[in-house]
C-alpha cells in the first residue's frame, strides 16, 4: 500500500528528523485515531512494563535524550528488537521498531513534557479533507492514547499520529506509550489509506 510506505519508507522517516526542531512550539489541531476496526487492533503488551520501573528509576530532572536513549536502546521486551539513534546536533531520537517494518517513533524532551510522533502522510494527498478531519473528530473518545496532528513540514501541512507525557513520567509510561502509539500508527495506515483509494469516505 502506497500509505504504508509513506511510515515505514527509511529515507522519509531520517527526512522527518528537522520537523522536531523546535517541536513544542508546533502549532497542532488535536483530534482523536478512528481505526479501521477497534475490535480488531493489536493491543501493546504491557504486563511486564512495571517491572522496568525499578530498573529505570526516574532521573531527578527528568528524562531527557540522553537518558530516554538508554533506556529505549535496553530493547523493552514489550517492543521487541529497536535501534535507537540521535542524529548529529538534534535532540531528537528516533526509535526504530524493527518488529513492526521498522517502524520510526520520533520523541523529545521538551521542558516539562515528552512528545512522540510518527508522521503519516501529506494533508493535500487526503481527498475530503473537511470529511475526514470530521470524522476523527467524532470518534477521538475512542482511542484516548494517541492523537491526529497537523504539524509543517517542508512547507506543507502533514497529518501526524502524536501522544504527550509527563518527562517525570516512570519508564513504564514511556514504553507503553511507544508501544500504544506503533499499535494506533499500523492501525492509521490501513484506515487512512483505504480513505484515499476510496477517494473519501470507505464503503
Amino acid at each position: 500500500m502506497l500509505f504504508a510506505a509513506w511510515i515505514w519508507g527509511s529515507e522519509m522517516n531520517t527526512a522527518i528528523l528537522p520537523l522536531f526542531t523546535g517541536y513544542a512550539q508546533l502549532s497542532k489541531a488535536s483530534f482523536c485515531l478512528h481505526p479501521h476496526s477497534v475490535a480488531q487492533r493489536e493491543e501493546a503488551p504491557i504486563g511486564s512494563c512495571k517491572d522496568m520501573n525499578s530498573d529505570w528509576p526516574i532521573p531527578a530532572s527528568g528524562w531527557d535524550v540522553a537518558s530516554l536513549t538508554s533506556l529505549f536502546a535496553s530493547d523493552p521486551e514489550e517492543l521487541g528488537d529497536v535501534d535507537v539513534n540521535v542524529e548529529p546536533g538534534s535532540d531528537v531520537l528516533r526509535i526504530t521498531l524493527k518488529e513492526r517494518g521498522d517502524l520510526d517513533v520520533l520523541m523529545v524532551a521538551s521542558g516539562e513534557q515528552i512528545l512522540c510522533s510518527v508522521l503519516l502522510t501529506a494533508a493535500d494527498a487526503v481527498p475530503a479533507r473537511p470529511e475526514f478531519e470530521h470524522r476523527v473528530l467524532s470518534v477521538h473518545k475512542l482511542i484516548p492514547l494517541s492523537n491526529f496532528g497537523i504539524t509543517q513540514f517542508d512547507g506543507a501541512e502533514w497529518y501526524e499520529l502524536f501522544g504527550a507525557l509527563s518527562s517525570h513520567s516512570n519508564a513504564a509510561a514511556l514504553i507503553e506509550e511507544v508501544a500504544v502509539l506503533a499499535a494506533n500508527a499500523v492501525d492509521a495506515a490501513e484506515w487512512i489509506g483505504e480513505w484515499i483509494e476510496a477517494g473519501g469516505e470507505p464503503a
